[in-house]
């Protein structure tokens, strides 16, 4: 909501501050869903069958590799 929402505001109502509010929600958001990929694969790699996720798309004997491509293979819309 901040990312689309205030710096649009923010040009309407000629507020740089707003719309400087634009960059840090980018990359507040791209460390976010960096760490959500990286516990998600970690769940994968350690075969955490907790996360329904794991238990529905893996399987502990299942090779290294294949468990880090079934982190992004597998999704049928959103990851996080």
């Amino acid at each position: 909501v901040v990312q689309s929402t205030l710096p649009l505001i923010g040009a309407w109502r000629n507020n740089a501050a707003w719309m400087a509010l634009s960059r840090p929600a980018v990359t507040g958001q791209f460390v976010f869903i960096s760490i959500a990929f990286a516990c998600l694969m970690y769940a994968y790699v350690v075969s955490d069958f907790s996360v329904a996720n794991v238990f529905e798309n893996s399987h502990s004997a299942k090779p290294i590799l294949y468990k880090f491509t079934g982190v992004w293979g597998n999704h049928e819309g959103s990851m996080v």
